[in-house]
């Protein structure tokens, strides 16, 4: 089983992405790799994407303008969206992390011990589901 859960720095305005184009990157990896395991003989592994949490608030000083301040933000929201229309659109779960995790306010895009546990606990029951356990 492949876990894919990446983004947020997607968002990051030098690269001028947005929840769409994340989420289509994502789709490409998907491709990815399904098609080492085709070119390998072997079936391909299942795979769950997994939308990042939403940026938040944050009193770093220099964090939000890293990521576009407002503009990151409200793409961030629309993460889960576009994520799971990927994976409705290549067959494969998803989990929306922002439903059990936050990041941490330290600086708003990261995720603490807890939040990271969080995630994985939120995650077992689809894995299990997904591997028939």
């Amino acid at each position: 089983m492949v876990i894919i859960m990446l983004g947020t720095n997607d968002l990051k305005p030098f690269l001028g992405r947005t929840a769409q184009e994340a989420a289509n990157g994502v789709r490409r990896l998907v491709q990815i790799i399904r098609g080492h395991a085709a070119g390998e003989g072997q079936s391909a592994p299942q795979i769950i994407i997994v939308a990042p949490p939403e940026l938040s608030a944050t009193d770093h000083p220099e964090m939000m303008k890293h990521f576009g301040e407002d503009v990151a933000v409200s793409q961030s929201k629309q993460l889960a969206t576009w994520y799971r229309k990927r994976a409705e659109e290549l067959g494969v779960g998803f989990f929306d992390a922002a439903t059990v995790a936050k990041p941490d306010p330290a600086d708003g895009v990261h995720l603490d011990a807890a939040n990271t546990r969080a995630i994985g606990g939120g995650l077992v029951p689809l894995v299990k589901s997904m591997l028939g356990l």
